[in-house]
């Protein structure tokens, strides 16, 4: 019985989530709490994730005036490029920070391969992939998509080595002159 009660509040957490997500994707810009698509995003992966550790460090940032279901996609594109990178298995960082330059900033970091130098320079182009290997395949599509989401928010999005060895996918987007939220949110249970 309890484990069915545990099943049920999953289950409900999930479709809390993909409602939130997919309703982010419509209407007008909105003041918005990347903490909460992040957390979104990683419950609607949950399954790629199953063999991942996730370390979350969120705390109290300022609101960003976005296009919630586009930014959300960004943290998809780039978790789902983590995961193949690891082949589904690793560790992945995701913080966020509020920079003195007026930005709120969000950091996803893998334990992968990490993005070879000769690949930094084009990996956001249209059609670039490296999926070409191994029986995996890409369009070359997702972390252009996400520039440009990005660049549309008068953000930026960048790619360098992460602290763990791996690719670390740092996007900063202007935070709205308001107070940081109070409230830290705390480590998420994937399981």
């Amino acid at each position: 019985v309890n484990s069915i009660r545990i099943s049920a509040r999953r289950i409900e957490n999930l479709v809390k989530s993909l409602r939130n997500f997919s309703r982010q994707s419509q209407g007008e810009m909105e003041s918005v709490d990347l903490r909460n698509g992040l957390k979104d995003t990683l419950m609607i992966l949950g399954n790629r994730l199953k063999n991942i550790n996730v370390n979350l460090d969120l705390p109290a940032i300022p609101l960003v005036n976005c296009y919630s279901g586009e930014i959300n996609q960004v943290w998809t594109n780039i978790i789902l490029n983590a995961c193949d990178a690891m082949n589904g298995k690793g560790d992945l960082y995701v913080s966020c920070f509020s920079s003195s330059s007026g930005y709120v900033c969000v950091s996803i970091a893998d334990t992968g391969p990490g993005v070879p130098d000769k690949h930094k320079a084009q990996i956001f182009d249209t059609n670039f992939t490296t999926k070409t290997e191994g029986g995996e395949f890409g369009l070359g599509l997702g972390l252009s998509i996400s520039k440009n989401i990005i660049e549309k928010h008068q953000g930026s999005i960048t790619v360098g080595d992460g602290p763990q060895g791996g690719a670390i996918f740092m996007v900063c987007l202007p935070a709205m002159p308001s107070a940081p939220i109070e409230k830290s949110i705390e480590e998420a249970d994937l399981e």
